[in-house]
C-alpha cells in the first residue's frame, strides 16, 4: 500500500505541520520587524555621531548591514541545503543518491510529479530546512535584542548638523 510507505517516509516531526500560511506569516513578521528596526537604528547611529562624522556613521552602518546580510545568506543557504540533503538521505535510504531530488527543490511542478514517497520526502525536507532557518533567525534576533537593550540611550538632537557647525564656527 503506497499510503503506508508515505506515512513511514514522513515521521512525526515538530515542524512537519508547517504549512505555507505559517511560512508566509513568519516571513511577514520578520519583514515587519526589520522594517521597523532599520530606520530606528539609522537615526540612532546618526544621532550619536558628530555632525561632521554623520556620513561615515551612515555608510559604516550600511556597509556592515550589507556584509552581515551576505554572510547570513551564505550561512542560511548552507544550513538549508544541509538539512534538506540529510533529510532526503534519511527518508529515502534505498535511493542511490539524493542529488537529483536536491536539484528539483526549486521546481514545484517537478516535485508534484514525483511518486508519493519521494514527493512527501522532498516536501518534508524543504519544510524542515525552512523551519531550521526560522529557528536560527529567532535565536539571532533574541541575541540582537539583548545587545539592542544594552545600547546607551541618548536623547535626539534638537538642531541639525549644519546648525551645530554654524554655532561652533566651523
Amino acid at each position: 500500500d503506497a499510503s503506508a510507505d508515505v506515512d513511514e517516509a514522513a515521521p512525526a516531526s515538530p515542524v512537519g505541520s508547517l504549512n505555507s500560511k505559517s511560512l508566509v506569516s513568519g516571513m511577514f513578521m520578520i519583514g515587519l520587524g526589520m522594517g521597523c528596526t532599520m530606520p530606528t537604528l539609522s537615526i540612532a547611529s546618526q544621532n550619536s555621531a558628530d555632525p561632521r562624522d554623520m556620513g561615515i556613521a551612515t555608510s559604516a552602518q550600511n556597509f556592515f548591514r550589507s556584509l552581515g546580510s551576505s554572510i547570513g545568506l551564505a550561512v542560511y543557504g548552507t544550513v538549508f541545503n544541509s538539512v534538506v540533503r540529510s533529510n532526503l538521505a534519511e527518508r529515502l535510504p534505498n535511493r542511490d543518491g539524493s542529488g537529483d531530488l536536491l536539484s528539483i527543490i526549486r521546481q514545484p511542478t517537478r516535485i508534484r510529479a514525483l511518486p508519493d514517497l519521494e514527493r512527501v520526502a522532498v516536501q518534508t525536507s524543504i519544510t524542515n530546512g525552512s523551519a531550521r532557518i526560522f529557528l536560527m533567525s529567532a535565536i539571532f534576533t533574541t541575541v540582537a535584542l539583548f545587545f539592542a537593550l544594552k545600547l546607551r540611550e541618548e536623547p535626539l538632537r534638537e538642531t541639525t548638523g549644519l546648525q551645530q557647525r554654524a554655532a561652533l564656527g566651523e
